[in-house]
């Protein structure tokens, strides 16, 4: 199955979307480290998801092929959950299933508490609750400025590190470093990282309106967003959320184990 790319346009700006399979329909949101976009977040798991679902994405406003805000603030939660809103709003159906990853956790849950319409969410290794920045939080939004340091933040993302090796180092390097990523990105992510996890924190009341059957995963292993700070006192004011932990996983369980996660999505939202 292919996916088929489509553009909405968000005050403006264009953002990319794509679609494929059929079925109950499924909405996955990425995260926000450096180079993140859907393609790459969720590419293990299109073609096992779109047997059973679906399946929507799209690249935020900033990040992959989708346009870039003309001018600052270049973080902009407000216009990232005014992207999602439209994406959910051009599915058709009264019912849709939502995945948010990191920062995503937060548009996700946001999305469940507006719209009636979300009647599954899952959240995989979440923000939405406020907790204290540590050493390894800042490395996700610090852009990579050399290969040591695209090293360094792979270490702290992922669990096993067998697999970065050079050649993926250079590969992303290349990537990142063309001339017009790095500089927006770091303009981002400028100043006081707390800051960034302080507007991603989902209040009590909106926590409150989600009625939909939850369900949180996480890596037991993630050190930049760990679970005992997000996921865990999140599920605290959910009481129809199940959690699941991963063991040996870090903050990209999509990446890490797809074979843990898809068939537990399939799960959970086919009985959607």
């Amino acid at each position: 199955m292919a996916l088929n790319a489509f553009d909405l346009e968000i005050d403006g700006i264009t953002a990319r979307c794509w679609e494929g399979g059929s079925g109950f329909p499924l909405l996955l949101l990425h995260g926000s480290g450096p180079g993140a976009a859907s393609l790459g977040t969720w590419r293990f798991l299109f073609e096992p998801l779109m047997e059973h679902f679906h399946v929507y994405c799209t690249d935020l406003i900033g990040f992959g092929e989708s346009g870039r805000k003309p001018d600052g603030p270049f973080f902009d939660l407000d216009l990232w959950q005014r992207q999602a809103e439209a994406l959910l709003a051009h599915i058709p159906g009264d019912e849709v299933g939502v995945v948010g990853h990191s920062i995503s956790g937060t548009l996700a849950l946001r999305l469940a508490a507006g719209s009636p319409r979300v009647t599954k969410l899952m959240t995989t290794a979440t923000m939405g609750w406020r907790f204290a920045e540590t050493e390894h939080t800042a490395k996700c939004w610090i852009f990579p400025e050399t290969k040591d340091a695209l090293r360094d933040a792979l270490e702290a993302l992922m669990y096993d590190r067998s697999g970065i090796t050079d050649e993926l180092l250079d590969y992303r390097m290349g990537i990142l470093h063309d001339g017009v990523y790095g500089p927006y990105f770091s303009a981002m992510f400028e100043g006081d990282k707390q800051a960034f996890i302080d507007a991603a924190t989902v209040s009590p009341e909106d926590l409150a309106r989600i009625t939909c059957p939850v369900m949180l995963v996480h890596g037991r292993n993630d050190i930049m967003f760990p679970a005992e700070g997000t996921t865990l006192p999140l599920a605290e004011q959910l009481p129809q959320a199940d959690v699941l932990l991963l063991s040996r996983c870090a903050h990209l369980p999509a990446l890490e184990y797809p074979d843990k996660l898809g068939p537990a999505m399939i799960s959970f939202f086919s009985h959607a």
